[in-house]
């Protein structure tokens, strides 16, 4: 039991940037694939464009259908994660002794750790953000 606690968050942790990673190459990868599509029907198209300045517009404008992805917001993950260690201190304060309980203690902690440092810099990324470029 105790090696399943301890080896499931890293197992966890590995499929989830395994599937990051594979989905971003996919995406690129049929990004490239529907550009390549449009540049042949574009050469068969008796109407193309005339100048390769229409054709890069052509290709690289983005599609008016496609979702937006929203920047992390790095306050409300550090405060998610800072919560989650304090709720794992608790638990390891009520469970009581052993070494699973230390574990969990000093993984609550580096939780809440990284969780405020992720909470000060979303804190600095929106003060930033709201400065004048000027």
């Amino acid at each position: 039991m105790k090696t399943i606690m301890i080896v499931a968050p890293l197992f966890v942790g590995i499929i989830i940037l395994l599937y990051t990673i594979i989905a971003n190459l996919l995406r690129v990868w049929l990004a490239h694939r529907i550009k390549l599509a449009m540049l042949e029907r574009l050469q068969r198209d008796p109407d193309r464009p005339k100048t390769t300045e229409q054709l890069h517009a052509l290709v690289d404008e983005p599609y008016e259908g496609a979702e937006q992805k929203t920047p992390v917001d790095y306050v409300i993950v550090g405060g998610a994660l800072a919560i989650v260690g304090f709720g794992t201190a608790l638990v390891s304060y009520v469970w009581g002794q052993g070494q699973t309980s230390v574990g969990i203690y000093f993984g609550g902690v580096a939780c809440v750790a990284v969780g405020a440092i992720l909470i000060l810099l979303g804190f600095l990324i929106r003060y930033l953000s709201r400065l004048p470029m000027d």
